[in-house]
């Protein structure tokens, strides 16, 4: 009986987006066998079914985990056919309405008593149709114009209360004598000069 016991090797990569274009793929692979070698022909008569399994869960932040069924369509049983070393399985992505960051897909070998697991894990990539490519650079652009926007408009309402603030202190100080606190906190210098004996609001102009 031929010693060998079966090795195998996971390899992946690409990136499938979610309208179905691109493309991303995880291939198996018979290790250690070449087809010419006539020893060898005798072990790769036999097809060999790989086992595949989910692991989204050892994707670390900021990268965002694809879930298996969910996000992706993939079998999780990689048969080899006889005569063959490699067998190469495509994902399908499940398209969906809602706008999502780029996606990893993470997946690896596993274990069995019918192989050894060499290279066991592999990644590829899913993208959103709403968030890649050119789209992305003009939405990313409009989000900034439309914050921009807003923190100057902020800007501008807080410097008209502010002039707001400034006429009524003056005014106060003209009619009453008396310093107002949101004067006297207007800076330091002002916070030195005045030296209230009403505490908290303010103290008397000389």
């Amino acid at each position: 009986m031929h010693p060998y016991f079966h090795f195998v090797d996971l390899a992946g990569g690409g990136t499938v987006v979610e309208d179905g274009t691109g493309e991303a793929s995880f291939t198996v692979t018979r290790t250690g066998l070449n087809a010419e070698d006539p020893d060898h022909q005798q072990i790769l008569a036999d097809p060999l079914t790989v086992n595949l399994e989910d692991r989204g869960y050892e994707i670390v932040a900021p990268e965002v985990p694809a879930t298996w069924g969910d996000d992706f369509a993939l079998t999780k049983a990689v048969t080899i056919s006889g005569g063959q070393v490699s067998q190469t399985e495509h994902v399908t992505p499940i398209d969906d309405p809602e706008g999502e960051r780029v996606e990893v897909i993470a997946v690896a070998v596993k274990p069995s008593s019918s192989y050894q697991i060499g290279l066991y894990h592999a990644t590829a990539i899913l993208a959103d149709e709403h968030h890649c490519g050119p789209d992305v650079t003009a939405w990313f652009i409009e989000e900034l114009n439309i914050h921009a926007a807003f923190w100057r408009s902020v800007g501008a309402l807080l410097a008209a209360l502010r002039l707001v603030c400034d006429c009524f202190c003056t005014f106060w100080e003209q009619e009453t004598g008396w310093k107002p606190v949101l004067r006297a906190c207007g800076s330091a210098g002002r916070r030195r000069g005045n030296r209230g004996r009403l505490g908290g609001m303010g103290g008397r102009v000389s």
